[in-house]
């Protein structure tokens, strides 16, 4: 039987009693019978080809492919991203308005003294943790992450049977990845001396003035809020955007350091005068203000932008890769079916192996 579309007015022969074009879906009408055999023969082999790849064994392999591309291209992204990040130094978190509000809830001052000593001592052991070398460390570390990103992504694009369309010489570039020391540990090492003298005169004070003098009465150190608080400035690595928080840039940072610097050497040149110092207050002052400083100083010591994501398949891209599955541009065969699992397979592997680092 003979027929023509009224949509696509395409004219084929069919054996079967169809009411609609297998091309374009549009209603079909009964042509004229003015065909050879040999030409309804070829006519209808081709529409059944064209029917087995909109419903038949093609089409099933061809949404299997696409479904299992779409895992490795998700599982690749979750690697890429991951591989770096997991490069990249971790921010101290000193917990300083935490601690202080627990300071505060004290009930006797040997309680205090105690809770006090305790966390200055664990500054003490923060501070080596943080790389002499900040640049060259991580730079070194995220080198060799990217070489493992960009030999999974050319088994991905290979694949494919794409061009990687990023490299890894493009990911060192400043927009991609940024490095800044802001605080050296020799200036944090500097700072915590200084503040180590401030805690032996801030002892004496609260133990001979018990609770009374153990806080500062014209600040509350603690709340940001209270002591210079800035908006970002700089995109950190390791803040959601639009976050606020004391985030220096280097030049403020050398100016505050000074400051800081500056004043409590001064304030620790005055002695304390024991029980009958009638001004005690400004030895508790200089030891809260100069610790708040340090455990801001080390949470904000270290300024890092990565792009994580640089290597990983954008949406357009992906849609790219679906349109040309869709429209036939790769052999529908078991074989490509077994091979996109077996890439899954590598990819998963790769994942697991992170949580060993």
């Amino acid at each position: 039987m003979f027929y023509q579309c009224r949509q696509c007015r395409r004219t084929f022969a069919f054996n079967d009693s169809i009411r609609f074009c297998p091309y374009c879906g549009g209603e079909l009408t009964e042509a004229r019978e003015n065909y050879s055999s040999e030409v309804s023969a070829e006519g209808e082999a081709r529409l059944n080809e064209v029917i087995d790849s909109i419903w038949g064994e093609k089409a099933r392999l061809r949404s299997l492919f696409i479904s299992e591309v779409r895992s490795c291209i998700t599982a690749f992204n979750h690697y890429a991203e991951i591989r770096i990040g997991t490069e990249l130094p971790t921010p101290a978190d000193t917990e300083f308005a935490r601690q202080y509000d627990r300071f505060k809830g004290s009930e006797s001052c040997e309680e205090l003294l105690g809770q006090v000593r305790e966390y200055v001592l664990e500054l003490e052991r923060a501070i080596p943790a943080i790389p002499g070398d900040l640049y060259a460390d991580v730079r070194a570390k995220v080198e060799i992450a990217t070489d493992d990103v960009e030999e999974t992504a050319a088994d991905l694009y290979a694949f494919l049977e794409r061009e990687c369309p990023r490299q890894k010489k493009a990911f060192f570039r400043e927009q991609n990845l940024r490095i800044e020391q802001i605080f050296s540990r020799e200036q944090l090492k500097e700072l915590y001396g200084q503040v180590l003298v401030a805690f032996e005169k801030y002892e004496r004070c609260v133990k001979e003035n018990d609770l009374f003098a153990a806080f500062p009465v014209s600040a509350s150190y603690g709340s940001l809020n209270d002591y210079r608080r800035r908006k970002d400035r700089e995109s950190f690595a390791f803040c959601n955007e639009g976050d606020e928080t004391d985030i220096l840039t280097a030049e403020e940072a050398a100016q505050e350091y000074e400051e800081i610097s500056a004043y409590m050497k001064e304030q620790n040149a005055i002695p304390y005068g024991g029980f009958l110092d009638e001004d005690c207050d400004i030895h508790v002052d200089a030891f809260w203000r100069g610790l708040e400083a340090l455990c801001r100083f080390i949470d904000h010591c270290m300024l890092v932008k990565c792009d994580t994501k640089f290597f990983c398949l954008q949406r357009e891209e992906i849609r790219q890769i679906e349109d040309d599955i869709a429209f036939g541009r790769f052999e529908m065969t078991e074989n490509a079916l077994r091979g996109a699992r077996k890439l899954k397979t590598r990819l998963d592997e790769k994942i697991g192996s992170l949580a060993d680092r």
